[in-house]
């Protein structure tokens, strides 16, 4: 996860040619989201939306408000 793709030199392939390595553009917070929302996790962190900083809980409460309007 990162604003820009890093590693090349490292060995790191993106692309769909890669069995590996993934690019997953953006802040983490929001990547995160984003990933357990795809996974179906958004349940599971409602349940702890006490526990985490504020600005993630921020977004959380955003992403659900969102899926309660769909």
């Amino acid at each position: 996860m990162n604003n820009e793709k890093v590693g090349r030199r490292l060995g790191i392939v993106y692309g769909e040619e890669s069995v590996r390595d993934v690019f997953a553009h953006g802040h983490s917070d929001e990547t995160c989201l984003d990933l357990a929302d795809q996974m179906g996790w958004l349940p599971d962190l409602a349940e702890i939306i006490d526990e985490l900083p504020e600005s993630s809980a921020t977004l959380l409460r955003h992403r659900l408000e969102q899926r309660e309007e769909e």
